[in-house]
């Protein structure tokens, strides 16, 4: 098989075992551990928000996604996964589809920035796993945001 298929499969294979690994369940985070090289706690933002409805990252943010963008083509055995999120308000549906375009917005910034698009995953997690479960503007404000996972 060509190199080209084999990424493929991979990112096929780590979409699809995050799906399952997220059906039916209450958020767990697994700790998958980086290799030596490949520390997560390197990266800059580990978490990047949103406004209310909006797809573009908050304005102060940006900063870290360059540098994340730098860390990812400097390391490139890291597969990042990004993970958009959403307040409990609005359906499922508009939520899941919300999560999808913050976690683009962020891959599509990242890539401007240098990062090979080849190696981000993108995965919709919609309001199903609130950082904050509360019901306030501040537990809203923690939950818009897009997570990077280092595979």
């Amino acid at each position: 098989m060509s190199e080209a298929i084999v990424k493929r499969c991979a990112i096929i294979m780590t979409l699809i075992l995050a799906a399952l690994a997220s059906c039916g369940k209450q958020h767990v985070r697994t700790a998958y551990p980086a290799p030596r090289a490949l520390q997560a706690d390197a990266l800059p933002a580990l978490r990047v928000h949103f406004p209310a409805g909006g797809d573009d990252p908050v304005r102060g943010e940006l900063a870290f996604i360059v540098r994340d963008a730098r860390w990812i083509s400097e390391n490139p055995d890291a597969v990042i996964v990004l993970e958009g999120h959403c307040d409990e308000r609005g359906g499922d549906a508009f939520n899941l589809e919300l999560g999808d375009r913050r976690a683009r917005s962020v891959a599509e910034l990242l890539a401007r920035n240098g990062a090979d698009p080849s190696r981000i995953v993108i995965v919709s997690q919609g309001e199903r796993e609130p950082l904050d479960a509360r019901h306030t503007e501040d537990a809203w404000r923690k939950n818009r945001r897009v997570e990077f996972i280092v595979r």
